[in-house]
């Protein structure tokens, strides 16, 4: 997360964004990241594996979209969307896996 709040920007350079597009590209994760919270908790009991799996992909399909805005937009939004819900998921795997050391959850 804080490598992608500090370098969008840049990363953001080819498609030819302005400054104050990049505002709302961050407004955009922004509500990528609530919108998660959400339903992070409803993956988290579907399947866990599959939130880091997303957002691997989706990390990689964003070197491929980057050169387009309006695909780097959705990308970046949906991106958002997955690596943030994947901390109601390790919480749960934490609760899960620490009964056997109560004192460490």
């Amino acid at each position: 997360m804080f490598s992608l709040f500090s370098y969008i920007a840049s990363l953001l350079q080819v498609t030819g964004i302005t400054d104050r597009g990049v505002s709302w590209t961050l407004f955009l994760i922004g509500a990528g990241l609530t919108v998660s919270n959400i339903l992070g908790s409803k993956l988290a009991d579907w399947k866990v594996s599959f939130s880091l799996i997303l957002s691997f992909s989706l990390s990689l399909l964003f070197s491929w979209t980057s050169h387009s805005l309006w695909l780097a937009e959705i990308t970046l939004f949906l991106w958002a969307m997955a690596t943030f819900a994947m901390v109601p998921v390790l919480q749960i795997n934490v609760v899960r896996h620490g009964k056997d050391a109560p004192n460490l959850v």
